[in-house]
């Protein structure tokens, strides 16, 4: 059984603020652990909402403090066992 999770969603603008080539570079296999590493900044365990997002203390999955940071979130959408919430601006850089 897997246990509950949320994803904050990077939107196409944030991906683009990482700077031309950087999606085309996350996205070839010889970086794939840094990609992992990107991804798990924005998992978090538990299925949360965005008020629950805000508490301090939280962890992303890659064990790093969760810091939104002035990010704003888009709207949820749920599923039995995960969130999924868009964020404007990508986490952990």
């Amino acid at each position: 059984m897997k246990k509950p999770f949320t994803l904050l969603a990077p939107t196409n603008d944030a991906l683009s603020s990482l700077g031309a080539g950087a999606v085309s570079n996350l996205a070839n296999p010889s970086n794939v652990s840094q990609l992992a590493g990107l991804l798990k900044d924005h998992i978090v365990p538990g299925k949360l909402d965005a008020t629950s997002l805000a508490q301090a203390g939280l962890k992303s999955a890659g064990g790093k403090d969760l810091n939104l940071g002035g990010a704003n979130l888009g709207s949820l959408i749920g599923g039995d066992k995960f969130n999924i919430i868009p964020v404007d601006k990508v986490l952990g850089q």
